[in-house]
């Protein structure tokens, strides 16, 4: 009895995670972005299922974060939304003058 329990409790419960990248790929039913994982890139697939929330429609070269849980070996999108883009340059400096 105290086995069916332990069952019934971890089947419940769904780890989330979440990926940001750019949109590989984006169709009704999947998304492939490109992760940045240290100096390597690797491709990620997610499916899209009508559960899926989305924030816009995904599209190639958007930047985008994924929420996402992992069933059967593949990684179900919960929602999608806009990522803020990278900055690869430094911020810019102050624009006031200099008081003399």
């Amino acid at each position: 009895m105290l086995l069916f329990a332990a069952a019934v409790h971890t089947g419940a419960q769904v780890k989330q995670h979440q990926a940001t990248g750019t949109v590989l790929v984006a169709t009704p039913a999947q998304v492939t972005i490109l992760k940045k994982v240290g100096r390597n890139t690797t491709k990620w697939n997610f499916v899209v299922n009508p559960k899926t929330k989305l924030e816009t429609k995904p599209a190639k070269s958007m930047r985008v974060r994924i929420y996402y849980h992992e069933e059967k070996s593949q990684r179900i999108a919960d929602r999608i939304k806009t990522a803020p883009p990278t900055s690869t340059s430094p911020p810019a400096a102050s624009q006031t003058p200099p008081r003399n």
